[in-house]
């Protein structure tokens, strides 16, 4: 987390030394590393925040970014996937059109 101290911030850091890969942060800190409700672990020693995630309905919801800041669900990646892949296919068919069209329209002169 991080605390306010006349205008500066402070990063706090769990302490992961000597912490097995996926186990449970070490010290006071750890309680502050992640947000409220949220645990913290270790990998490679270094410390993160075991973002959790829930289904409700037909979607998955899961929480991602270094503190779990930001809510994700089915809907959103099928949304950022699929609409640019879309997009991409069929200006790529309105490209091959016109050079076919461009073509064409010279050979006929």
């Amino acid at each position: 987390g991080y605390y306010a101290a006349h205008s500066l911030f402070l990063f706090i850091t769990a302490n992961c030394t000597h912490v097995a890969d996926f186990g449970s942060c070490l010290g006071n800190d750890a309680l502050d590393f992640c947000p409220h409700g949220i645990s913290c672990g270790c990998k490679d020693q270094k410390p993160f925040c075991n973002c959790p995630s829930y289904q409700k309905g037909w979607q998955n919801y899961w929480y991602l970014g270094p503190k779990c800041e930001q809510l994700w669900s089915t809907l959103d990646l099928i949304i950022v996937v699929v609409l640019p892949a879309i997009a991409l296919s069929v200006t790529s068919a309105v490209a091959v059109q016109w050079v076919n069209y461009c073509k064409t329209r010279r050979e006929e002169a």
